[in-house]
C-alpha cells in the first residue's frame, strides 16, 4: 500500500489499515505534520495471537489508524487511547485480555496481549531516525522508557524478537523492508512482482533490453539493464530475494553468479529440474564454492501443483516467506 493512501481509507467499512504492517511510511506522514499522533507496539503475548510482538500501529491525530496490533478485536481502542496518549505526552502500557481493566473488550482467542502506546510527535529525533533507517536500509533498534525517555542504539540479533520489554524499558527492533528484486519480463515475473507489491515488499523488476516504460501497477521500480548491472546498482543485503524467470540458462547464469555469493537470503531460477545439473556445472565451472551454490533454490517455488502465472507466483512468494521467517530476516 503507498504511503498516501495509509491513512486515507481508514473510516471504511473495511478494516483496509489491517493490511499494512510496516507503519514506517505511515508514522513519516505524522512526523511531517504539525500535530502528534501515536504509536502503538505489540510488546508481549500471552497465549494464541493473530499478530506476532512487534505489530505496530500509527495513529494519525485525527484518529485515523495504519496497522494493525491484533485481529481487530483492540484496535478501535488503541486509536482512542493512541489520541489522549498524544494530547497528555505519557505513554501508557495497556493490557487487553485476560487480567485487563477493559471488560468489556474481548479477545476472541482468549489471550492475553500488552501494547506500549506512545506519543509520535513531529520533534522526536528518535523516531525520524527510524524513518532514516528504513530509507537507508540499515538495522536499528529503538529503546523507550516507561516515562517516555526514547533513544536508539545498533541492532542486537542475539534478543532474538523483534519486541519486548525489559524492566523499565520497553524495545523494538527495525529491519529493513524486504526487498524483491526479480529478472524477467515474462508473465510468471510480472506476477511474482505484483503479489511481492501486494505482500507490501519493495519490488524492483529488472529486464534486459526492456522497454522504456514500466508495467502499471506492477513493481515500485523498473530497470532496464542486464542482471550484472542492475546488482551492481543495487547491491542485494541480508533483506533481499532474488528470482529470476529469464528462460535464458545464459542470463539466469549472469544473475546467479552474482547473486548467488551475495547475502541475500533467499536466491531462485525459474526452470524445469532437467535444467538444474546444466546450471550448476556452469556455476562450478565459473569457480564458485559450493556452499555459495548450494543455496539455488530451483526450480523456484514450493510444489503446491502451480500451473498458471499466479500460481507459480504464489509459489514462490510462500517459498520466499518461509526462507525470510526461518532465517530469522
Amino acid at each position: 500500500m503507498r504511503p498516501e493512501t495509509l491513512f486515507d481509507r481508514a473510516d471504511a467499512d473495511w478494516p483496509l489499515f489491517g493490511l499494512v504492517d510496516d507503519v514506517r511510511p505511515a508514522l513519516a506522514a505524522i512526523l511531517e505534520g504539525a500535530r502528534p499522533g501515536a504509536l502503538a507496539t505489540l510488546v508481549a503475548v500471552d497465549g494464541p495471537s493473530p499478530r506476532p510482538v512487534g505489530a505496530q500501529m500509527a495513529i494519525a491525530p485525527d484518529g485515523k489508524a495504519a496497522g494493525c496490533v491484533s485481529g481487530g478485536c483492540v484496535e478501535g481502542s488503541v486509536a482512542i487511547i493512541g489520541r489522549e496518549v498524544a494530547s497528555q505526552g505519557a505513554p501508557r502500557l495497556v493490557v487487553f485480555g485476560a487480567g485487563s481493566p477493559y471488560l468489556d473488550i474481548k479477545l476472541v482467542c482468549g489471550s492475553r496481549i500488552e501494547v506500549f502506546i506512545e506519543r509520535a510527535a513531529p520533534e522526536d529525533e528518535t523516531l525520524r531516525a527510524v524513518v532514516e533507517a528504513r530509507e537507508a536500509r540499515r538495522s536499528m533498534v529503538r529503546t523507550v522508557t516507561r516515562a517516555g525517555c526514547a533513544a536508539v542504539e545498533p541492532p542486537d540479533r542475539r534478543r532474538g524478537a523483534l519486541a519486548g520489554v525489559e524492566g523499565d524499558v520497553v524495545w523494538r527492533r527495525y529491519d529493513p523492508p524486504t526487498r524483491l528484486m526479480i529478472f524477467g519480463g515474462d508473465p510468471v515475473a510480472l506476477a511474482t512482482a505484483q503479489l511481492g507489491l501486494a505482500a507490501g515488499m519493495e519490488t524492483i523488476l529488472v529486464r534486459r533490453l526492456g522497454p522504456q516504460s514500466a508495467p502499471v501497477n506492477i513493481a515500485d521500480d523498473y530497470l532496464a539493464m542486464a542482471p550484472d548491472d542492475a546488482l551492481a546498482e543495487t547491491p542485494p543485503d541480508a533483506w533481499t530475494a532474488i528470482v529470476t524467470t529469464t528462460h535464458d540458462l545464459d542470463e539466469d547464469h549472469e544473475c546467479l553468479e552474482r547473486a548467488l555469493p551475495s547475502p541475500a537470503f533467499y536466491v531462485g531460477a525459474l526452470g524445469s529440474r532437467r535444467r538444474l545439473a546444466d546450471r550448476i556445472a556452469k556455476l562450478e565451472r565459473a569457480g564458485l564454492p559450493w556452499d555459495a551454490i548450494r543455496r539455488l533454490r530451483a526450480p523456484v517455488g514450493m510444489d503446491i501443483g502451480a500451473a498458471t502465472p499466479m500460481e507459480i507466483a504464489l509459489s514462490i512468494l510462500a517459498e520466499i516467506v518461509c526462507a525470510q521467517r526461518r532465517a530469522g530476516a
